[in-house]
């Protein structure tokens, strides 16, 4: 199932000399376009002091890699169980007669 999550990333200028990078702004949100089975773990985020922070968590992806992702772990977690609606009709055991 793909879904589409607010991630935070760094932005980053590169010198024209193209041997360093400079930092432009700091946690720009965007927008990103995952297929759920594509999600490898589902961990959360640190703030500076230790503790939990609830409103974000990390994902490590299987073609990008890690990303700080701007949802709780228990959505994504949600998101990565997803259930499909059968369709069709379920079939009963047929029983053996006894003649």
């Amino acid at each position: 199932m793909e879904v589409t999550l607010k991630i935070k990333e760094h932005l980053y200028q590169e010198s024209e000399d193209g041997k360093s990078r400079k930092i432009i702004k700091r946690n720009a949100i965007s927008y990103l376009n995952i297929e759920t089975n594509d999600i490898l773990t589902i961990g959360d985020l640190l703030n500076n002091k230790g503790n939990i922070v609830k409103s974000y968590c990390r994902l490590h992806l299987r073609e990008i890699g890690p990303v700080i992702v701007n949802h709780s772990r228990e959505y994504v977690s949600k998101l990565k169980i997803h259930k499909t609606n059968q369709i069709g009709f379920r079939q009963r055991k047929r029983r053996k007669s006894v003649n």
